[in-house]
């Protein structure tokens, strides 16, 4: 049995995360954010919980790349380290498998360029076996 994953983020990406490692088998517990405010309490089911309450585990981080520095940040200073930045590269292979396994899009064969990864987390970057 596959162990529940959380997504830090509420919006668009994250949703997007969740809705692609669900369909590749990984479970979703649920979505972290750093503040409510602007934020739903539910996504279809799925808690939407403030960092300070979160208890841990295994997080992708699915919010504009800009933003993973901070996130990267907050979560370390709470002690968590068990996260996968969700950066260009890793939304692109998340989307294509979900997509392709719903059957609503076919996509062009395409690698990127694994040298040029550019997200902050790149040094924290854990490999999504899971995935």
């Amino acid at each position: 049995m596959v162990k529940p994953c959380y997504v830090y983020g509420a919006q668009a990406i994250a949703y997007g995360i969740v809705c692609a490692l669900e369909k590749a088998g990984q479970p979703v517990a649920g979505y972290v954010v750093t503040s409510l405010k602007d934020n739903p309490a539910y996504i279809e089911g799925r808690q939407v919980i403030p960092v300070e309450k979160w208890q841990g585990g295994q997080i992708y981080i699915a919010v504009p790349e800009y933003l993973h520095r901070e996130i990267i940040g907050i979560l370390a200073e709470k002690g968590f380290s068990d996260y996968i930045c969700v950066d260009a590269e890793l939304e692109y292979s998340l989307m294509k498998s979900f997509y392709r396994a719903e059957g609503r899009l076919e996509t062009f064969p395409f690698t990127w360029p694994s040298p040029c990864m550019t997200s902050p987390c790149t040094a924290g970057y854990n490999s999504p076996s899971a995935a």
